[in-house]
């Protein structure tokens, strides 16, 4: 899927971003997609699971010497991302899948490791300039009350997906007003094949 010049336009800007939908609607692909697009030179791309982001890396043309990989067992391994060295030096972080971490250990410690990533992520990139994207489930801080208002106002653009009625949407929006800045419609076969924007 060819991002399409208006979304990228729209995420030139903002340095955090949040994606958020339902299981199998393509998140993980529009993270991979905006990866490709964006680094330029080295970035990261940690997940608990990423066995399919080999094959999806691979169909996607993105170069493998500038991606690492790296592998999150428990949500302690989020602390080894943000203590790294070379964190700083990276073009562009994606966690993906952030909230299974967490739920395999819902205890209020896991909960704030994740949350101490997401204000890490949030320094990072106003500090250095790297780009982050953080890929979760629909609804997934909600159980977290006030923190989920905290962890969406840190990021600079939310991209919701879900599937209405007989159609995909994807919807951008600023959290810090609620704005709609785009909102489109995509076909989805193994991946996001087609967006209307």
């Amino acid at each position: 899927m060819p991002i399409c010049e208006k979304l990228l336009r729209l995420l030139e800007r903002p340095k955090m971003v949040l994606i958020e939908g339902g299981a199998g609607v393509g998140k993980t692909r529009l993270a991979l997609e905006l990866l490709r697009e964006l680094c330029t030179s080295s970035c990261m791309y940690a997940a608990p699971r990423y066995f399919d982001v080999i094959k999806l890396s691979d169909m996607l043309g993105l170069d493998a010497s500038k991606i690492t990989l790296y592998k999150v067992f428990d949500p302690t391994d989020f602390i080894d991302i943000i203590t790294m060295e070379k964190v700083i030096m990276y073009d562009v972080i994606v966690v993906d899948q952030i909230e299974y971490v967490a739920a395999e250990d819902s205890t209020n410690e896991a909960w704030t490791l994740v949350l101490l990533l997401v204000s890490a992520l949030k320094f990072l990139s106003e500090r250095y300039g790297v780009y982050t994207v953080i890929v979760s489930g629909k609804g997934v801080f909600r159980g977290l009350g006030a923190l989920a208002n905290i962890v969406k106002t840190w990021c600079d653009m939310v991209i919701e997906m879900g599937k209405y009625n007989s159609h995909y949407q994807l919807t951008v929006y600023s959290p810090k007003d609620s704005t709609v800045l785009l909102k489109s419609r995509y076909l989805i076969r193994r991946g996001i094949e087609w967006l209307d924007c």
